[in-house]
């Protein structure tokens, strides 16, 4: 695992929340009206801090990593379909990148986030954008 501070982490635990959860049928129902603003934020929040701790200990630090992974392990999902790599997503990681996104990239992984905004608007990588990698996430409303 790449050492990482515990600010890197947090942009995994976003970007994962994001492009892995909120940019979903989540989204539809969010659109949709069947999920309140208020809510949305709350789902959020709680779907990044969970997906942070877990990077934390399963990944981030040794301390205390069996005890966690072996209760997370009490709620595998036996039933659910085994995970395949989203076709949408493969293509986009075998596509080469363009200097725009060559640009997105060095900003993450000078890990200031604060600074992905407008190098994300200027690399046309916005949510309404046609260049964003998934067409799906394209048609999406950012609340």
């Amino acid at each position: 695992m790449p050492d990482m501070t515990d600010e890197g982490w947090r942009n995994i635990a976003l970007l994962m929340a994001a492009n892995c959860v909120r940019n979903t049928v989540v989204e539809d129902y969010h659109a949709a009206g069947k999920i309140s603003d208020d809510e949305m934020r709350a789902f959020n929040r709680e779907v990044a801090n969970k997906i942070f701790t877990f990077l934390h200990y399963a990944f981030a630090t040794r301390e205390h990593r069996a005890q966690f992974m072996a209760r997370m392990m009490l709620f595998h999902p036996s039933n659910w379909d085994r995970p395949q790599l989203c076709p949408e997503w493969k293509a986009a990681a075998e596509t080469p990148m363009s200097p725009a996104l060559q640009q997105v990239l060095q900003m993450f992984q000078k890990g200031t986030s604060s600074e992905f905004p407008p190098i994300m608007e200027l690399a046309g990588l916005t949510k309404t954008s046609p260049s964003s990698p998934s067409s799906r996430a394209g048609k999406r409303s950012k609340r």
